[in-house]
């Protein structure tokens, strides 16, 4: 990956988007490599070019910023950090009009929240994240992060939502 960003570099220019891109792949390996420190230099320096080349409301930055959250804060245990940053997430998100990112940012904040035992806002980030339109995980109801919520009919009324919507067939292109 590294020579693939290598090479990129000098045939399109560091600002390119497929270099940029590049980047962002080489940070998600060495992150699920469990090198979280040299991971977290990477995003950041991606997010912070990508930022300033593509903007912020952008959707490979908001995807960049996302993982960073991700791969890095989250799987290293700093979920204040990983919160912090998919609120920030979420409200880029929709700003930007992108259900994607906005529906895995919010089911993600639902999961630090049910892993702090708030359970309220918890249920509340789970109803954000399906009205987002994006079913982030149809077996919600055997995601650990939310075993806090198991029994509450409020989290089996959005599991079941959950369950059909995923079923659901795609919408028809013209």
């Amino acid at each position: 990956m590294r020579r693939v960003v290598e090479g990129r570099t000098r045939v399109f220019g560091h600002d390119h988007v497929l270099t940029l891109g590049s980047e962002s792949l080489l940070a998600r390996v060495v992150g699920e490599n469990k090198r979280y420190d040299e991971a977290e230099e990477l995003y950041q320096k991606v997010l912070e070019d990508k930022r300033r080349v593509l903007g912020p409301l952008n959707a490979y930055t908001l995807s960049t910023q996302y993982n960073l959250a991700a791969t890095t804060y989250w799987d290293q245990g700093r979920f204040a950090e990983a919160d912090r940053l998919r609120r920030e997430t979420y409200g880029l998100a929709r700003k930007a009009s992108n259900a994607l990112i906005a529906g895995l940012s919010s089911y993600a904040i639902a999961c630090i929240a049910a892993r702090r035992g708030r359970k309220p806002e918890a249920l509340a980030w789970l109803r954000k994240s399906l009205d987002s339109g994006i079913v982030v995980d149809p077996a919600m109801d055997k995601d650990a992060d939310l075993a806090s919520l198991r029994g509450d009919p409020e989290f089996e009324r959005l599991s079941a939502a959950a369950r059909r919507d995923a079923a659901k067939p795609p919408p028809q292109s013209r």
